[in-house]
């Protein structure tokens, strides 16, 4: 799957991007990065996710895990539950031991999830990665 990442940083840029990056053959999904877009809200993103002619993906990263959001667990899990209710066709979330709560409900009808994981010291053996998983 060929997904493209649109970082902004400002609602213009995104728009700008987003609609450059469906020009492009091959492309099957648009990335919004949460969390590298400064000043775009809840609104906005509902805007940015209707220009998508192609299935959309929000992704919010906490600096831990090499992103932008600098909040406590308890605004991540509000940021998450927010952006699930924009309905997203995708939401990429880190796996692992905290993922937040809102995840474990049920989300909106047709969102799915990604699960990713990032290790920024090492590369997981394929075997240690699945038992984190």
């Amino acid at each position: 799957m060929n997904i493209v990442s649109i970082t902004g940083p400002t609602r213009q840029q995104a728009l700008e991007q987003l609609c450059a990056a469906q020009s492009i053959e091959g492309v099957d999904a648009l990335e919004l990065r949460v969390d590298l877009l400064l000043g775009v809200g809840t609104e906005d993103l509902r805007d940015l996710i209707a220009e998508c002619r192609i299935p959309s993906m929000l992704t919010l990263r906490t600096e831990r895990q090499g992103g932008k959001f600098s909040g406590d667990h308890n605004a991540y899990v509000a940021a998450l539950s927010e952006l699930l209710s924009l309905e997203p066709d995708f939401l990429d979330v880190e796996v692992g031991p905290d993922v937040p709560e809102v995840l474990l409900s049920s989300p909106p009808s047709h969102t799915k999830f990604v699960g990713s994981y990032h290790d920024h010291e090492s590369y997981p053996i394929f075997d240690s990665f699945v038992e984190k998983i």
